[in-house]
C-alpha cells in the first residue's frame, strides 16, 4: 500500500475539521481589533483637564512646621539635690505625693569613723543616750521644785487661814478689854464714892489686866505669824530663783547636746528637705543606694496653694516644642497645632489639638535645655529628623486643648516627660502656588 493511500485511509478516520484544526494551531487565532470611540476619548480628556485646573485653582493645602517636644509641668519641675555625698536610709515621701516647703524627703547619712573609730550611729546614740538622761533630769528638777512649791504654798494657805482667825480673836479679846475697862472706871468710881470695897476694885482691875494680857498675847502670835508668811514667801521665791539656776544650766547642757547631735548629723549625715510646695514627680534613688554630693534624688512639681487642698492634685501641663532656626520662621501665636504621642498611636486614637501660646525671642543651645529633660528632647529631635545637636532650638509652648486622651472607653492623664510630634499649622496655601510660587515671587523681585 503506498504512502498516498495510507494518508487518505488516515483522513477517513478523524473528521475533515478537526484535521484542519490541527493544520492551523501553530498560527494562532484570529482577531479582529475594535478601536476605541473619539468622542469618549475626547470627553475623558477633558474631564481630567477640568478635574486637574479646579483642583489647582481651587484646592488648598496646609503649611506645616514640624517639630519634636516634650510635656512639661506648666510651672516646671524642680530638680531635688542631695546635699552630700552618702547612702540613703530612709524615703519618706512617695511619687505624686503632696508635700510641705521644709517636710524632710530624704536621710542620707555617711559612715565615716571619727579619730577613736566610731561610726556616726555609735557617736549619735551615744549622744541620744546623754539627751534623754538631761531631759529626765530637768523633768525630774521641775517635779522636785513642783513639790516644794506646793509645799510652802500649802503652809502659806495654812497661815493665812491662821491669820484671819487670830485677827477674829483680837477683836473679840479687844471687845471684852472695851467692856472690863469700862466696868473697872465704874467701881474705881463706885470704891471713891465708898460704895464698893477695895478688893472688889482690885478684882475688876486684875480682870482688866487679865484682858489686856490676853489681847497682846494674840496681837504678839498675830506678828509671828505675819513674819512665817514673809519667810514663806522669801522661801519660794528662793526655790523659784535656784530652779531656774538649775533649769538653765540643764537646758544649757541639754542646747550643747543637741548642738553636738546637729554636728554629728552634718559630718555623717544630712536630710534632704522640700524647697517648696508641691507634688513628688519622680524619686531617682532607693533606700541603700549611694549617691554623690548635688545628684538630683527627686523632681518637685509646684503647685499652687488652692490646689494643695483637693484630694487628687493633677499639676497643670503644657507641651514644649523645640524648633530649629530652619522651621521657626512663620511660628506665631495662636496657630493651630496637632500632636502626635508616641504613647497613643494616633492611628488609633487620633491627634491631639494645642494652640501656639509663646515663641521664645533667643534660641536654646543643647546645654540651656532643662537639666531633667535635655536628654529625652535631643533623642526625640535626632529620631524625628528634626535639630541635630549642635543646632540652636527655639522653645514654643504649646497650650494643649485636653490633658488626656480617651482610649477604650476611659480617659488616661498624660505624663510630664512624655515625648510627642507636632505639626504647626502656619497658612493654608493655594496648590498652584506650590508649583508657581517660587517663579512669581522670582518675577516681583526681578521688577523691584
Amino acid at each position: 500500500m503506498t504512502e498516498e493511500n495510507l494518508d487518505n485511509k488516515a483522513n477517513d478516520l478523524f473528521r475533515r475539521q478537526v484535521m484542519l484544526r490541527r493544520q492551523e494551531k501553530w498560527r494562532g487565532a484570529i482577531h479582529l481589533a475594535q478601536p476605541l470611540s473619539r468622542p469618549l476619548i475626547t470627553v475623558a480628556s477633558a474631564l481630567v483637564i477640568i478635574a486637574t485646573i479646579c483642583l489647582l485653582t481651587l484646592g488648598t493645602v496646609n503649611r506645616k512646621a514640624r517639630a519634636s517636644g516634650v510635656i512639661v509641668p506648666t510651672n516646671g519641675a524642680l530638680p531635688i539635690l542631695s546635699n552630700g555625698a552618702g547612702i540613703v536610709t530612709a524615703i519618706r515621701i512617695d511619687e505624686g505625693q503632696i508635700v510641705r516647703k521644709g517636710q524632710t524627703l530624704f536621710e542620707i547619712r555617711n559612715e565615716h569613723r571619727d579619730l577613736r573609730g566610731e561610726t556616726s550611729v555609735q557617736l549619735r546614740e551615744q549622744l541620744e543616750l546623754r539627751r534623754k538622761m538631761q531631759l529626765e533630769s530637768l523633768s525630774l528638777r521641775e517635779s522636785q521644785f513642783r513639790a516644794e512649791r506646793a509645799s510652802l504654798e500649802g503652809r502659806m494657805s495654812a497661815s493665812r487661814k491662821q491669820e484671819v482667825q487670830l485677827a477674829d480673836e483680837i477683836q473679840i479679846a479687844q471687845r471684852k478689854y472695851d467692856l472690863v475697862e469700862k466696868d473697872f472706871q465704874s467701881n474705881k468710881a463706885l470704891q471713891g464714892a465708898g460704895y464698893i470695897s477695895e478688893l472688889q476694885r482690885e478684882r475688876k482691875e486684875q480682870e482688866l489686866l487679865d484682858g489686856l494680857a490676853r489681847k497682846k498675847s494674840l496681837e504678839r502670835t498675830l506678828t509671828q505669824l505675819q513674819g512665817e508668811q514673809i519667810e514663806l514667801s522669801a522661801q519660794m521665791a528662793s526655790t523659784k530663783t535656784r530652779l531656774d539656776s538649775d533649769i538653765g544650766i540643764l537646758k544649757s547642757d541639754l542646747a550643747s547636746i543637741e548642738q553636738q547631735l546637729i554636728e554629728t548629723d552634718g559630718r555623717f549625715g544630712t536630710v534632704v528637705s522640700a524647697p517648696q510646695d508641691g507634688v513628688i514627680g519622680t524619686i531617682n534613688v532607693q533606700v541603700g543606694q549611694s549617691i554623690n554630693a548635688q545628684k538630683s534624688v527627686a523632681t518637685l512639681i509646684p503647685v499652687s496653694v488652692d490646689a494643695m487642698h483637693h484630694p487628687e492634685v493633677r499639676p497643670p501641663l503644657e507641651v514644649q516644642l523645640f524648633v530649629s532656626g530652619q522651621a521657626i520662621g512663620f511660628v506665631e501665636a495662636g496657630q493651630k497645632v496637632n500632636m502626635r504621642y508616641p504613647a497613643f498611636p494616633y492611628q488609633l486614637f487620633g491627634l491631639q489639638e494645642g494652640t501656639v501660646q509663646d515663641v521664645s525671642r533667643t534660641p536654646l543651645t543643647p546645654s540651656e535645655l532643662p537639666e531633667l529633660l535635655a536628654g529625652t528632647i535631643l533623642s526625640g529631635a535626632q529620631v524625628g529628623g528634626q535639630p541635630t545637636t549642635r543646632e540652636a532650638l527655639y522653645r514654643v509652648r504649646i497650650q494643649m486643648k485636653s490633658q488626656s486622651v480617651s482610649a477604650y472607653g476611659r480617659k488616661y492623664y498624660l505624663r510630664p516627660g512624655m515625648m510627642l510630634e507636632a505639626d504647626i499649622v502656619q497658612e493654608r496655601q493655594k496648590i498652584w502656588q506650590l508649583f508657581f510660587g517660587p517663579a512669581l515671587a522670582l518675577m516681583e523681585r526681578s521688577k523691584s
